[in-house]
């Protein structure tokens, strides 16, 4: 039996509910974008048994339903098992028989654009492109009313990371490498609502093939990605369908301005500038590859009878090319931000001149230490926050300017990582902006700052295990990600010989990053490499900082302390 369910955008969707695995098989018509999408798309997964109940349409209807479009002498077979779509212009079939194939059938106004897709399968089938894979034509007929053809899976390997390498935009584009053409030509053809500059106008620009529906929803990432849906391909200019990609599908969701944040955060425009290097072309062109694109953009949707859709790529022309938050502009925001903590935390030091009981004694432990060289107090407490107050000392600092220094210096510091783990876990310089921000005026944080105990510095290297943590598995390759593990360890150690207590870190840390780097990278390699890099950062942190010149003699107690903290780590809240 089958399950219908007629789509927002006018398809209809005859789902399988034979069975679970057909069930799955068949919502792979549905292809998810947004994580709104994602998640009705598993809601439906999940569903299969209350929608096996409802399914009540047979085989014989829906082959019924898909003759109300293809004319009746049209063959094809239907099973239990398959699942089809009727397209939302309601000229095109596509049916899916599960494990094997699918079958492509097109009539009235979407014949002439199957009939070039068949075409470009055929010469794809020719060139054997080497940066995707592409579905092998089994057998394929055209005539004067209807073009069909089966097209047999495609061998693709799962995916390891969510992204598209820029080979396959380049060599997908010299499948139908032409001959330059000037640019004022490319200009002419379109039917422009703006001036051009004149300097846009001069040169010449090369032209090769470009698929024009190139969305997420028409490729399927592996480590050899495979595409499809070739019906709109014809003649263009480089970067056409990289832009097309990114663009198309925020503006389609989201408004311009949403548009244009994502695509900063996705580094758009330092890509597109590399793409161009791949093809030859200097990477001082983007600009003007950006604006032929969006302009190409208008012209196809206002003709098409799309003007709202037309109106925004307008828009998204007169803004400021989506180029990503240049590092010197956000250099100077974090570093306003670090003066703006520094500002805060000198004045509550200011307006609380008092000091806690503990404070005090810490005072006097690090007196007895630099006058008579030792402090039976101290070897039984991690000794960098002491070695550092007694540096400080060296360079003619009271031992309460000594202290208070370091700690206003690591909780204004302390928005750095911040700010780099919230750029890296949300993707997005406003965030990481923002996290920055709670982290300078949040009042506990402040306080910690201006107490003459180790907490402030303690935080700090806490900060620094999370931004490390958050590079680990949000790196855009292995070998970053497999660094930042070693310095999440590293930074650990630093906390360790701090406070003791950062060891309740070690498991969390060394647990979730497996786990991340399975689910995000998709990587074993790196779910390997990354928990062992974890501890390798923490035994060099703590073994070099431990034979530091002057760092007293702690290793006894410091061990003895160690082997105690293992019993009574208050894991999750417990002991």
């Amino acid at each position: 039996m089958f399950f219908v369910i007629d789509g927002g955008n006018g398809a209809t969707f005859f789902l399988s509910a034979a069975s679970f695995a057909d069930w799955k098989k068949s919502l792979e018509f549905y292809q998810g974008v947004s994580w709104l999408a994602k998640v009705k798309k598993q809601l439906l997964t999940a569903a299969y048994c209350v929608m096996k109940c409802k399914a009540k349409t047979t085989a014989d209807e829906v082959v019924a339903a898909l003759h109300k479009v293809l004319p009746d002498d049209v063959a094809f077979t239907l099973g239990e098992h398959d699942s089809a779509m009727i397209s939302p212009t309601r000229d095109k079939v596509v049916i899916h028989h599960h494990g094997q194939s699918y079958e492509k059938f097109a009539v009235g106004a979407s014949r002439d654009g199957v009939a070039r897709e068949l075409e470009f399968y055929h010469l794809l089938q020719e060139k054997k492109p080497q940066s995707f894979c592409f579905s092998n034509i089994e057998a394929g007929q055209s005539d004067a009313r209807c073009v069909h053809f089966k097209m047999a899976y495609a061998p693709r390997q799962k995916a390891r990371r969510e992204d598209l390498p820029l080979e396959v935009y380049r060599e997908f584009f010299d499948l139908k490498r032409e001959a330059d053409v000037s640019w004022a030509c490319c200009w002419d053809r379109l039917a422009l609502p703006v001036e051009i500059p004149a300097a846009f106008r001069e040169g010449m620009t090369p032209v090769g093939a470009v698929h024009r529906d190139f969305k997420p929803w028409n490729v399927k990432l592996g480590k050899k990605v495979q595409l499809f849906d070739f019906e709109s391909v014809s003649s263009g200019l480089p970067l056409e369908d990289f832009f097309n990609y990114f663009v198309d599908p925020a503006l389609h969701f989201g408004s311009v301005r949403e548009c244009l944040i994502t695509l900063r955060e996705q580094k758009l425009w330092e890509q597109a500038q590399k793409l161009l290097i791949m093809q030859g072309i200097s990477p001082t062109e983007v600009d003007r590859y950006w604006k032929y694109y969006l302009l190409e953009r208008y012209d196809h949707f206002d003709r098409a009878g799309a003007p709202e859709l037309a109106k925004k790529f307008l828009a998204l022309y007169h803004e400021k090319p989506p180029a990503e938050v240049s590092l010197r502009r956000a250099v100077f925001e974090v570093a306003g931000i670090v003066l703006f903590a520094a500002l805060i935390r000198l004045w509550y030091a200011w307006c609380h001149p008092l000091e806690s009981n503990d404070g005090i004694r810490y005072l006097s432990w690090i007196r007895q230490w630099v006058s008579e060289g030792s402090c039976e107090s101290l070897l039984v407490r991690p000794p960098l926050f002491f070695y550092l107050a007694r540096g400080l000392m060296a360079c003619g600092l009271s031992v309460e300017n000594a202290t208070l220094a370091i700690n206003l210096a690591a909780g204004s510091l302390l928005v750095i990582p911040v700010y780099l783990a919230g750029r890296a876990l949300w993707k997005k310089h406003f965030s990481g902006i923002a996290a920055a921000f709670f982290c300078a005026v949040m009042p506990k944080l402040v306080k910690f700052s201006c107490v003459r105990l180790r907490d402030g510095l303690y935080l700090f290297f806490i900060g620094w295990v999370i931004a490390f943590w958050a590079w680990a598995f949000q790196a855009e390759n292995d070998r970053r990600g497999v660094w930042s593990a070693f310095f999440c360890g590293l930074a650990m150690a630093l906390g360790v010989m701090c406070r003791f207590e950062m060891l309740e870190f070690l498991p969390w840390v060394v647990l979730t990053l497996p786990i991340l780097a399975l689910c995000i990278c998709r990587s074993w390699r790196c779910a390997l490499l990354f928990p062992l890099m974890v501890l390798l950062g923490l035994a060099v942190g703590i073994v070099g900082i431990s034979i530091l010149p002057g760092m007293p003699p702690v290793w006894q107690s410091y061990l003895n302390r160690i082997r105690m903290q293992f019993w009574m780590w208050k894991l999750w809240g417990l002991r």
